[in-house]
């Protein structure tokens, strides 16, 4: 209370103590389901084939404005290299 300049009395400290405690044991008392927040670390080729680790960083990387080409050419599938080219002989 000091820290915004009241100069609280004991009678004002009391109620604040009070109102305190009052929070504290509201929010011990309530039986809400926990939440679960999930934190990927580490990336393995078993995640990769999973749709729905798949769908989740395409939302998460949607939703921290990564550009639209960014996204989907990390997101296309294809041939890890092409099967004939200028620098490949032809078959």
């Amino acid at each position: 209370m000091t820290r915004w300049g009241n100069q609280p009395d004991e009678d004002s400290l009391k109620l604040e103590l009070a109102n305190r405690a009052n929070e504290v044991f509201e929010t011990m008392l309530a039986f809400e389901p926990p939440s679960v927040r999930l934190v990927e670390k580490n990336v393995s080729p078993s995640n990769v084939e999973d749709p729905r680790f798949l769908s989740r960083l395409r939302s998460i990387m949607e939703r921290r404005r990564v550009p639209k080409a960014i996204i989907d050419s990390l997101f296309s599938s294809g041939e890890a290299a092409p099967e004939q080219g200028e620098l490949l002989p032809n078959r």
